[in-house]
């Protein structure tokens, strides 16, 4: 069922005197106050609440990731040769026609915000990127041919969350590469 509050919202109305705040998104007391405006809404008839969906979670996944770049066309390049990452690309690494465009496979994504001292990512850092990939071992062995370093460290790795490899992009920014428990 649709949120009371929300029909209202959408007619610009308010809500009828007995929502409970907690089903307008508010913290307010427990109950709404009756203005005059109020008073003087007709509510809308519980038939009509009742066919009106909307879904559970209007949010289905990132939509880009935006960062400044000293040279933005090089970092890019190195993004799109070195990991396959980046517009013009597919989740197999096969280009694409769109060239603002990288198609991803679907797969888990974290999203964490760490404390504002964490030391699990440079101190000069607001993001690290975290990117999903199959075949750990090959990846980091071709970044090695490349003449880019991966630190693995043991600690990092569990059975619960899978293998992890960091590496540094050109120009200076933390990238975790992440293999998944499968």
């Amino acid at each position: 069922m649709r949120n009371r509050s929300k029909v209202f919202a959408d007619r610009k109305l308010q809500a009828p005197v007995d929502v409970p705040a907690r089903l307008c998104h508010t913290r307010a007391p427990t109950r709404l106050r009756a203005t005059p405006k109020m008073l003087a809404v007709r509510p809308t008839p519980a038939l009509e609440l009742e066919s009106i969906k909307e879904p559970a979670m209007p949010v289905t996944g990132i939509g880009g990731l935006f960062f400044r770049a000293r040279n933005p066309e090089e970092l890019s390049a190195w993004y799109r040769d070195q990991l396959g990452v980046g517009g013009g690309m597919g989740p197999d690494g096969a280009k694409t026609d769109d060239p603002w465009v990288w198609q991803t496979a679907a797969g888990p994504v974290v999203f964490a915000p760490f404390k504002d001292t964490t030391d699990y990512f440079p101190a000069d850092k607001q993001w690290m990127l975290n990117l999903r990939v199959t075949d750990l071992d090959a990846l980091v062995e071709k970044l090695a041919n490349a003449g880019i370093v991966a630190e693995r460290r043991a600690e990092w790795d569990t059975p619960e969350t899978g293998r992890f490899a960091r590496i540094h992009d050109p120009e200076g920014n933390a990238i975790e590469l992440w293999e998944p428990t499968r």
